[in-house]
């Protein structure tokens, strides 16, 4: 075989073998970058899964504190109401006792 076609070939086999190379790195890239797109992603799902729930969270949080509130006010009046009753039995157990 003539040099000059044999270290053309050799050349060429060389400059295919970097391209492999170059190529399966390309490859490890492509799939290390896939591999952090989906993970990226899957964060981002749980991330708006998690503020869903927070949000659901405080809006019947709201819910609560608005019932709290007025169950608050329904024991308030009914404090009232009892303490009128007590004083109303004292007055009316002072004037049996008269």
């Amino acid at each position: 075989m003539n040099s000059l076609v044999k270290s053309q070939l050799e050349h060429l086999g060389n400059a295919l073998q970097e391209l492999a190379d170059v190529m399966a790195m390309a490859q490890t890239r492509a799939n290390s970058v896939e591999k952090d797109k989906d993970r990226i992603l899957q964060e981002n799902w749980t991330a708006v899964r998690q503020a869903k729930i927070m949000k659901e969270t405080m809006d019947r949080l709201n819910e609560v504190l608005d019932e709290n509130e007025r169950l608050n006010l329904k024991q308030s009046a009914a404090r009232e109401h009892v303490l009128h009753l007590l004083e109303y039995a004292r007055a009316l157990g002072d004037e049996m006792e008269k």
